[in-house]
């Protein structure tokens, strides 16, 4: 398909790096670590922008915390969307702070559309990332490292790209859907 155009962030936003997740605001995604990175990444970095992608139980209290903690010009909370993919075309890297997770769908499509990605390593976020090439797993509920590796990559945007690249490459590779179905076969 064509490249699609930027999407329209606010203008304010102009040259910021942009991080986002894209999941249901449910207890499996772990919203909340999604927050926390924020919270965490702009007090060193206040450049940076967060987008929260998705709909679920936790959103009237995520909502709530963005107000009261002033995480609202740093943190976009979108909703569900349509053009999620578009969305993370124009997102620097893409984070997944999942408690839980089968094989997260998600990450092949933020790596389809090459953007590298930090994941809590459950479920099968290890079988989609190849570790320090297309992202990093990161331990569930370890602020520090998810902090430490987002801002290695948002302090390194060569290698941001590179890993994006690589995971395009992996999908195409071993998650098309004729090389899933050999292997279910």
């Amino acid at each position: 398909p064509p490249e699609p155009t930027p999407w329209p962030w606010p203008s304010s936003w102009q040259g910021c790096p942009i991080v986002g997740m894209v999941g249901s605001l449910s207890w499996r995604k772990n919203p909340d670590a999604f927050l926390d990175l924020c919270a965490r990444i702009i007090g060193i970095r206040p450049d940076v922008r967060f987008v929260l992608v998705g709909d679920g139980p936790f959103r009237m209290r995520l909502e709530q915390r963005i107000r009261s903690e002033g995480l609202g010009r740093s943190l976009l909370l979108l909703g569900e969307r349509g053009d999620a993919y578009h969305l993370m075309r124009s997102m620097d890297v893409f984070v997944l702070t999942s408690a839980i997770e089968g094989l997260p769908n998600v990450l092949m499509e933020a790596m389809a559309a090459e953007r590298p990605c930090i994941a809590t390593d459950v479920g099968g976020s290890g079988e989609v990332i190849e570790r320090d090439r297309t992202g990093y797993l990161v331990p569930p509920g370890d602020l520090e490292a998810l902090s430490t590796r987002l801002l290695y990559l948002l302090d390194h945007p060569e290698r941001a790209r590179a890993m994006g690249r690589a995971g395009r490459s992996r999908i195409e590779r071993d998650f098309d859907v004729k090389t899933m179905a050999s292997r279910h076969r």
